[in-house]
């Protein structure tokens, strides 16, 4: 499996009638005056291709860190069962 594009933005949006996904306000980096800083939500997105030798269903873990601090671990999903190409939205 290889990555095609990760982002983080305030959100991601999927189109309820093509499944498409907008971010809005893609963060290109997070600067605060201090630290711990407060960002009241952020979305993930990640898209992702099989490859030949790839299962149809893998899992993995999304982490998150700050000064080699891990801050998040969250268990993600990927199903590449109808498409070689598999999208992961989390909401942190």
């Amino acid at each position: 499996m290889k990555s095609r594009l990760i982002l983080i933005a305030r959100e991601v949006i999927i189109a309820a009638d093509t499944g498409v996904p907008s971010a809005i306000s893609i963060l290109e980096g997070v600067q605060a005056d201090k630290f711990p800083a407060v960002v009241p939500a952020i979305s993930f997105l990640s898209v992702w291709k099989k490859e030949e030798h790839d299962k149809s269903e893998k899992s993995g873990t999304l982490k998150v860190f700050v000064d080699e601090k891990e801050i998040i671990a969250n268990a993600v999903n990927f199903s590449f069962i109808s498409s070689d190409i598999a999208r992961h939205v989390a909401v942190i």
